[in-house]
């Protein structure tokens, strides 16, 4: 599908993939079968238009970014036919979904790559509804055209959960282009050891710079759901719309127990939010940035009322952050087990590369998380770096018991920024059996050590060749290069 056939860039309104058909066995990943797929998926090379004479080579899913939005009926089979037209191996994760380890979307799980120039077929029931997405899961390392830093992710809309009423849908996805390695010294003057860090030219929403696509138009009264998504490969956005409150009534595809309105809204790369905007306050203003210079490098977009004129306006909003805020009142009960798991980094590590630890340990030696079925885990992420992590724990979601010194019973998640020098207690049941990947969804800090891999009793650990990983994606840089 175009970006033209129903929609524009920035206002996903409709419905793109709906699945239909009758169920098969869930979990399966093969080749050609004999029922039709209900969605089709192809990786291929796209050269996108960020704004007139700003152009970058990526990759995409159906030369669109983001992708085409797919709706997938809640528990209901669907078959995915993904297409790899790339000289490199490809996977997509199903982020958010709760489905099995050999079609979730990561090799260290037991998914198989989509080989170069092949197709394959990604079959799973999707649960639980809700805005999700799916996204490359293969590693950049080095080369910053490749995995999280490409085009290469889009929405999941589960259907058969309420949000609540609304007139228009618009999903927005944050992105960062033109990545390019730069000596940590330079962003952190105070620290002569840090290592390379990875800066951005643009920040986009739905691939585009503020003020170079349609804005998104609405009408006074309406009620307008914002499904906002972070689809950065490594920072963190804060996000306000001049002129309006935000209500978020869901977080990570989960309603939150207690709706609220912010005036702004944090996410790290990964994290996904429902907002509600009551359309009261006529005229244009800017959904964006609250970063000055990320805003005015494209990180917004214009919501512009039937009628208004003029130019669009921002104001200014003090960054606060608090999840306690959409939290419950229920009491939490007191886990089967604790997974301690501390967060460190190696400033400056081989070729000037900052490495990234759990418990002391780059992947691949990070020590091997044992649970059993129908138990109740608390993970306590001990953060001792300086740094904000998204940790994003697959094919479960977690409740957030404590973030930092706030009590959060009942705000379930499958991504939390846990910010620096903090602690934050996350309580997960294990009912999915399957290798399960734990890591930082920054993909500087994945690819270069934060991630561990849960084994339930019984597991067998997939074999994968991180050496052969990493080589294939050094010889297509340079091939690209």
């Amino acid at each position: 599908m175009s970006q033209q056939d129903g929609f524009t860039r920035r206002s996903f309104v409709g419905g793109t993939g709906l699945l239909l058909g009758a169920c098969t066995a869930p979990g399966a990943l093969g080749g050609a079968g004999e029922r039709k797929p209900d969605v089709r998926l192809t990786i291929a090379p796209q050269k996108i238009e960020l704004a007139p004479g700003i152009s970058y080579e990526t990759f995409t899913y159906n030369d669109q970014v983001p992708g085409p939005i797919l709706r997938l009926p809640k528990g209901r089979n669907a078959i995915v036919e993904v297409t790899n037209l790339l000289q490199t191996p490809e996977l997509v994760h199903w982020h958010g979904l709760e489905i099995p380890s050999n079609v979730d979307g990561a090799e260290e799980e037991g998914t198989p790559p989509v080989p170069p120039l092949q197709t394959r077929r990604y079959e799973f029931a999707p649960t639980p509804g809700g805005a999700h997405w799916y996204h490359t899961h293969m590693i950049a390392d080095k080369a910053l055209m490749f995995g999280a830093y490409s085009g290469l992710f889009g929405f999941i809309i589960v259907e058969g959960d309420d949000p609540g009423a609304y007139d228009q849908e618009v999903c927005v996805a944050i992105h960062h282009w033109g990545s390019r390695w730069v000596p940590g010294q330079t962003l952190r003057p105070n620290d002569p050891k840090h290592g390379f860090e990875v800066g951005f030219d643009y920040g986009t929403m739905n691939g585009r710079l503020m003020g170079h696509d349609a804005p998104v138009r609405v009408r006074q009264g309406q009620r307008v759901l914002f499904r906002m998504l972070n689809a950065s490969a490594t920072e963190i956005s804060w996000i306000s719309l001049a002129g309006h409150t935000l209500r978020v009534v869901a977080m990570d595809g989960y309603p939150v127990p207690t709706p609220c309105e912010i005036d702004v809204l944090m996410m790290g790369p990964g994290e996904r939010a429902d907002v509600i905007v009551e359309m009261n306050n006529p005229g244009k203003w800017i959904l964006g940035s609250t970063d000055d210079k990320e805003r005015e490098r494209g990180m917004g977009m214009i919501i512009e009322y039937a009628g208004a004129t003029g130019a669009p306006q921002w104001t200014p909003v003090k960054r606060t952050w608090s999840f306690q805020r959409f939290a419950g009142a229920r009491a939490v009960p007191e886990p089967d087990e604790r997974i301690e798991l501390t967060i460190g980094r190696i400033p400056g590590g081989p070729g000037g590369y900052n490495m990234w630890t759990i418990n002391g340990k780059s992947w691949p030696e990070t020590d091997r998380i044992h649970v059993e079925k129908g138990k109740r885990y608390r993970i306590v992420y001990n953060n001792q770096t300086d740094l904000g992590h998204p940790m994003h724990l697959h094919r479960h979601h977690f409740e957030v018991v404590r973030w930092d010194k706030e009590y959060c019973p009942g705000l379930m998640k499958d991504t939390i920024n846990v910010k620096p020098f903090t602690t934050a207690e996350l309580d997960f049941v294990a009912h999915n059996p399957g290798p399960t990947l734990i890591h930082c969804h920054q993909a500087k800090h994945q690819d270069y050590g934060m991630m561990a891999l849960m084994l339930y009793e019984g597991d067998v650990e997939p074999k994968v060749d991180h050496t052969a990983m990493h080589r294939a994606i050094t010889e297509a840089y340079c091939r690209e290069g």
